[in-house]
C-alpha cells in the first residue's frame, strides 16, 4: 500500500522532477526504504512549489509523519 501511495505522488509530479530526482525517488521506492522516498519527494514537492499529491499526504499519515498541518494546494 506505502508503495502504491507513493508511486502514483511520484507519477502524479514527474513532469516537474529532474530525471535524476524522479530516479532517485523511484530507487528509494523500489528498495522498500518508503521513509527516506518520502522524505525525499516531500521535499523535491515544496522545492517546486508543486501542488501536494493527496497520496502524498495519506502516504505520510501512514509511514507516522505529522501531516495534520499539511494543506493540499
Amino acid at each position: 500500500m506505502l508503495a502504491r501511495l507513493l508511486s502514483a505522488s511520484l507519477e502524479e509530479v514527474r513532469g516537474t522532477l529532474t530525471i535524476q530526482d524522479y530516479n532517485d525517488v523511484r530507487d528509494y521506492i523500489e528498495h522498500g526504504e518508503f521513509g527516506v522516498g518520502w522524505e525525499l519527494l516531500w521535499h523535491l514537492v515544496h522545492e517546486k512549489h508543486s501542488p501536494i499529491p493527496s497520496d502524498l499526504v495519506e502516504c505520510g499519515r501512514r509511514l507516522g509523519f505529522d501531516v495534520s498541518s499539511l494543506q493540499l494546494r
